[in-house]
C-alpha cells in the first residue's frame, strides 16, 4: 500500500477518510453558540478532509469571531475559507479542511438572482503524490434555484481530470437526489439521514465520489455531542482512491 507521512505525521494510506458537517453557524440544538463544541465534534470524527458549510454568522452576537480563522488555527490543519456573504468583519458560507496541502483551489459563486448568495470551493489536495479534487458546497432551498446551482457547479469543474469526491449539504431528499445525477452522484436512496440532529428525518448532506472513487463505508456521526452541536449530524465516509499513475 502507498502511504506517505501527513501533517502530523501518520502514515497514510489509499484509502482516505472525509466528512461533511453544515455546522449552523456554531449554535446547536441548545440554542448555544459554542464553537469549539463543534471544533470537539470534529476531533471525534478525525477525518482527513472536512468540507464545512453555514460557517461563520451573521453580526447578532456580541463575542462572535472570525470562525474561519478558528477552525484553522485550532485544528492545524490546511484550510480554504469560501465565503458567500461577508458584513462588516463578519463572513459566512463554506470552508474545507485538509491534513493535506491544498496545492490550489477556487471559489465557484452559485448565486441565483433574488436568492441568497451560495458557492462552491473546488480545491486540489495533494495526496500520496496524486491530485485529487474536492468539491464542497451548500446549495439552495428551492428546486429550480438547485437546478440552476447544479448546472453551474457541473460546468465548472467538468475539464478538470482529476479523481473528484463530493461533499456538502445539497438540500435533496428522496426523489429530489435524482437532481443531482449531473454531478454523478448514484441514485441509491440509501444516503444516511442527517437533519435533524436530534431525530433525524432527511439526508440533505452528501459524500460520493466521480469516476474510479469508491465508498467503502459512510454513516452519520451520532454522540452526545453531535446530537447537540448543530441542527445536522456529521456524515462521514471511507473513500477508497484510484491507484495513481505509475
Amino acid at each position: 500500500m502507498e502511504t506517505e507521512p501527513d501533517k502530523r505525521g501518520r502514515a497514510a494510506g489509499h484509502r482516505i477518510a472525509v466528512a461533511s458537517y453544515n455546522i449552523h453557524s456554531c449554535i446547536g440544538m441548545d440554542r448555544r453558540y459554542d464553537p469549539d463544541r463543534i471544533r470537539r465534534v470534529l476531533a471525534e470524527l478525525n477525518a482527513d478532509v472536512y468540507g464545512l458549510q453555514e460557517v461563520g454568522e451573521r453580526p447578532k452576537y456580541d463575542d462572535a469571531i472570525d470562525q474561519f480563522r478558528f477552525f484553522a488555527e485550532r485544528t492545524g490543519m490546511h484550510a480554504v475559507a469560501g465565503p458567500n456573504l461577508i458584513d462588516g468583519r463578519l463572513a459566512y458560507g463554506n470552508a474545507l479542511l485538509s491534513r493535506w496541502p491544498v496545492i490550489e483551489h477556487r471559489l465557484i459563486r452559485l448565486g441565483v438572482p433574488g436568492r441568497e448568495p451560495r458557492g462552491a470551493i473546488a480545491a486540489t489536495v495533494q495526496y500520496g503524490g496524486r491530485p485529487v479534487q474536492i468539491v464542497n458546497t451548500h446549495l439552495g432551498l428551492q428546486q429550480d434555484e438547485r437546478r440552476k446551482q447544479i448546472e453551474m457547479l457541473r460546468s465548472a469543474i467538468s475539464h478538470v481530470p482529476l479523481p473528484t469526491i463530493f461533499l456538502g449539504d445539497y438540500n435533496v431528499w428522496e426523489r429530489g437526489q435524482r437532481a443531482l445525477a449531473p454531478l454523478g452522484a448514484p441514485p441509491s436512496r440509501t444516503a444516511p439521514r442527517t437533519f435533524t440532529s436530534w431525530v433525524p428525518l432527511l439526508a440533505l448532506d452528501r459524500i460520493w465520489g466521480g469516476p474510479g472513487i469508491t465508498i467503502v463505508q459512510i454513516d452519520t456521526h451520532k454522540t452526545v455531542e453531535s446530537r447537540q452541536a448543530s441542527d445536522h449530524l456529521p456524515v462521514k465516509a471511507i473513500i477508497e482512491l484510484p491507484q495513481a499513475a505509475s
